[in-house]
């Protein structure tokens, strides 16, 4: 196993960091022998029937830990213990749980994967950080683009070969349609226990003219993905204020009556 690249992961916009060349030309080449050593299988949707393919059409293999991956889980569990240690700060567990997804997409097949989220729904424990590893040369494709939907911005993640795409699993994507060649990608899902939650058991009295009371929600590195979150999970009244912080952590303001969901 080589070492890692002297390249450094950055933010991109919301909950998204980008680590160009955490993977070499030679790691990825290993990653797509074993993946297209495989048998694939038309991707399904969870909780969800799609005969016509409009919601999703990608080809998927699966790998999982045995001595000819475990590299691949090692170096993984290594770059996501050092992202969540520097920007999203969840209580996750230090492997990997799941197994690794190998994703195919083909312009003759039309592939695409519309607007979803990555909750794993039937899973034991609750996914926290999805991870993707550009796997095919950018000028080997067009379109199939990775996209996370930030509320008031769609933001593209880079197409790089040998770069790890990282985001919370709550957070909206999509990969648009193919329009020609394949591209490939590995895809891993990061968990931990349940996120927690606290309920505010006692109403605030609160004046028009002063703030509510603030609460801080560890572990979300974009406001408008923690809004879009306590949304999702029933919560009113969000206010938001700025706070400048070094690790853009999300500080939510609740009403009167409103339940808190911190992420953790």
């Amino acid at each position: 196993m080589s070492a890692f690249s002297p390249s450094f992961p950055r933010p991109m916009g919301g909950p998204l960091i980008a680590w160009e060349g955490a993977f070499s030309p030679t790691e990825v080449d290993r990653i797509t022998a074993i993946g297209d050593g495989l048998a694939r299988e038309r991707a399904q949707l969870v909780l969800a029937e799609d005969p016509k393919g409009k919601k999703r059409i990608t080809d998927v293999s699966w790998l999982v830990r045995n001595s000819q991956t475990q590299w691949l889980f090692v170096r993984l569990e290594q770059i996501v213990q050092q992202l969540n240690s520097q920007y999203y700060k969840y209580n996750i567990y230090r492997e990997l749980r799941e197994r690794l997804q190998y994703t195919v997409y083909e312009s003759s097949q039309g592939g695409h994967y519309d607007w979803h989220v990555d909750h794993g729904a039937q899973m034991p424990d609750a996914r926290k950080l999805s991870i993707s590893v550009q796997l095919s040369d950018p000028l080997a494709y067009q379109g199939c683009d990775l996209e996370l939907n930030f509320g008031d911005d769609i933001v593209p993640a880079p197409r790089a070969r040998g770069t790890v795409i990282a985001f919370s699993s709550y957070v909206l994507h999509r990969v648009t349609p193919i329009t020609a060649g394949v591209r490939k990608s590995l895809v891993a899902w990061v968990s931990g226990p349940e996120f927690q939650s606290l309920a505010v058991r006692q109403p605030w009295h609160h004046h028009p003219r002063q703030p509510s009371r603030i609460l801080r929600l560890e572990g979300v590195a974009q406001r408008g993905a923690a809004v879009e979150f306590l949304r999702r999970m029933g919560t009113v009244g969000i206010d938001i204020m700025d706070k400048g912080l070094e690790h853009p952590l999300a500080f939510i303001g609740v009403a009167p009556g409103c339940h808190l969901h911190a992420l953790i």
